[in-house]
């Protein structure tokens, strides 16, 4: 067999990584249009004299992994099989950066509640209190059986109240999507799973108790799924032991994993990885019987790449899914006494009245792990923002960087100058899943089975979860169906 992956970023490399170990002798060339792998995980080392370490780890893409759920423990199983084991840094669930994370609304830091006593604590600040009511109002509220999809703004304005929804809710969006609630799909994202629950129960709040209870959270597919991987002893007792953390963080960054995949493919006979090569043509054979990637033939090809350039190279149906962009703003100071709020750091609302720069939320990195014993900040601007108004795009890496210390100057009362800083535009990095992204879904792939004869696989961001774990999780999941195929 002869595969060929389109995109070298986390979902092609674990696609490639997991194939490669389930069928050894299937051929795979894996094409990179640049020079490097690993996609949005980028994390780089500057060299200073303001740190004991002589460098500062600044990650210009995401942080940190979630070592629960199913996407979990996929990252999980990745991790043990390339021995990074050693590597992993536990955020611990009791720790302060896990338990302690805050809105900034209307001018001041705002306790998210981490438990029910703490929710009824929260009507003491101002963007919080309504939450109480919020949860009162799911427990009576009738539920909605007619709606194939919908917004995640208007089904929680609808269970919770729009108070509830404008603040807490969309700060949490702004903080994984980097979008705007009101048009993202609630069946597509990770909350798709509150319809099934509003659709058997009522009730959000009640419904996910007796599911938790009951074992009902994951789909029949999806248990299978959960012991195939936990078939690895390894993984197994990796995975438990992780069991307190809330999150982890890699001690060389985040990139690592993509160094890790890329030194383990390398070193495998039968994959090439083709750096400097675009795709630039996808299409079926002449026979029907293979799928022709630039000027090569192969018996299956896994795209992992952006669905615009998907929509390039293949006439129809129309494929490109929205996307937003973030300005990454990496701040690091030499004072380790700078923050007066501990914790994992704070998210803005969509809608808060004087945010003129655009502000998303700032992660407080120095409080989760800190070799440079200074203060580390990552203030992240933009998303829906800049989608609507290109405008208001800082124009170069120092505009960004003076917005976002003007961001923590206000929010956190820091008045001094970074003594280390780093800015990123990371453009179209987040897809957005649009209502009835899922229908948009049905159609490609219909469409790849009546043209493409099946010999197409889709996987990324893009196309079903837009976390590292998802990217992981899906790559293993093809590799799975392809080397089905094999036997």
């Amino acid at each position: 067999m002869k595969v060929a992956i389109c995109g070298g970023g986390i979902a092609g490399l674990s696609t490639a990584f997991y194939l490669s170990r389930l069928i050894p002798t299937c051929q795979i060339d894996l094409y990179e249009q640049g020079s490097r792998l690993g996609g949005w995980l980028q994390s780089v080392k500057i060299p200073t004299s303001s740190s004991p370490t002589g460098n500062v780890l600044f990650e210009q893409g995401p942080r940190t992994l979630r070592p629960s759920g199913l996407a979990g423990l996929a990252t999980v199983d990745l991790l043990k099989q390339l021995k990074m084991e050693e590597n992993i840094k536990p955020i611990l669930k009791d720790s302060p950066s896990a338990k302690n994370k805050y809105i900034y609304y209307p001018n001041r830091l705002n306790a998210i509640p981490s438990g029910a006593f703490q929710a009824l604590k929260s009507v003491t600040q101002p963007a919080l209190r309504v939450v109480p009511f919020a949860l009162l109002r799911d427990l009576f509220q009738k539920r909605k059986l007619d709606i194939e999809d919908e917004s995640i703004g208007s089904f929680m304005e609808r269970r919770f109240g729009k108070m509830f929804t404008h603040r807490l809710m969309s700060s949490l969006i702004n903080g994984i999507y980097a979008g705007d609630l009101h048009s993202l799909s609630l069946r597509s994202t990770m909350f798709g799973f509150l319809a099934d629950v509003e659709r058997k129960y009522g009730s959000i709040i009640l419904g996910i108790i007796l599911a938790s209870i009951r074992g009902e959270l994951l789909t029949e597919k999806q248990k299978l799924l959960r012991a195939s991987l936990l078939k690895n002893q390894g993984t197994k007792e990796l995975f438990q032991s992780l069991r307190s953390s809330s999150m982890i963080s890699l001690e060389n960054g985040i990139e690592s994993i993509a160094s890790n995949l890329n030194a383990f493919l390398d070193a495998s006979s039968n994959v090439s990885i083709r750096f400097n090569q675009p795709v630039t043509k996808l299409a079926l054979s002449d026979s029907g019987d293979k799928i022709d990637v630039n000027n090569c033939r192969y018996d299956y090809a896994v795209f992992a790449m952006s669905s615009n350039q998907l929509s390039q190279l293949l006439p129809s149906p129309p494929m490109s899914t929205p996307t937003s962009s973030v300005y990454v703003v990496n701040l690091f100071y030499q004072d380790a006494s700078m923050l007066n709020h501990k914790g994992f750091g704070y998210l803005v609302p969509l809608h808060l009245p004087n945010n003129p720069n655009h502000i998303l939320g700032v992660v407080f990195d120095s409080e989760q792990n800190n070799p440079e014993q200074g203060t580390k900040l990552t203030v992240m601007m933009g998303g829906s923002s800049y989608a609507k108004d290109p405008k208001c795009i800082p124009t170069t890496p120092d505009e960004a960087v003076s917005y976002a210390t003007e961001a923590v100057k206000q929010s956190l009362g820091i008045h001094i100058s970074p003594d280390l800083a780093n800015a990123t535009l990371q453009q179209n990095c987040i897809p957005q899943y649009k209502v009835g992204h899922q229908l948009h879904l049905d159609n490609v792939q219909s469409w790849i089975k009546e043209n493409l004869q099946g010999r197409l696989y889709l996987t990324g961001s893009w196309f079903n979860g837009v976390s590292i774990g998802d990217c992981i999780l899906n790559g293993y999941k093809t590799a799975q169906e392809i080397s089905l195929k094999g036997q």
